[in-house]
């Protein structure tokens, strides 16, 4: 009686957990939760971006890259003055900071709004507007 001989795919795939463990591919990474610290330094940084005229495309291009999601922005809303209202806080692996916006509208009319945003400093440096 001839022995069947496992197949090409079946060897490949077998030589390949060797390379897989040492290489940490089954292993559960990790996310690291923010910096508070150096959350608020990112947003004074980019609302006085913001502030000056750059825009979010700027900022995505930047070295290193700044992500941000905020509809104001996005739509072309004029930043006059922010302020935090409520210090930065841990919110899971992300830091939440409420701030205070006097912004102009895409007709000249000032309006206010106080707004969350999610703040993550590793690994890639994000802000996003929260929604309620």
């Amino acid at each position: 009686m001839e022995q069947s001989r496992p197949s090409g795919v079946l060897l490949v795939t077998l030589s390949m957990i060797p390379i897989l463990l040492t290489t940490g591919c089954f292993r559960a990474s990790k996310v690291e939760a923010s910096d508070a610290d150096v959350a608020n330094e990112i947003i004074s940084s980019v609302f006085t971006q913001w502030k000056s005229g750059r825009t979010i495309d700027d900022l995505r291009n930047a070295k290193p890259p700044i992500y941000v999601a905020d509809d104001f922005w996005f739509r072309g809303y004029q930043l006059k003055e922010f302020a935090v209202e409520k210090p930065a806080e841990v919110h899971g692996t992300n830091i939440r900071i409420g701030i205070k916006l006097w912004l102009v509208d895409l007709k000249g009319k000032e309006v206010t709004q106080s707004v969350h945003y999610l703040v993550t400093t590793t690994p890639a440096v994000t802000i996003a507007r929260e929604d309620k």
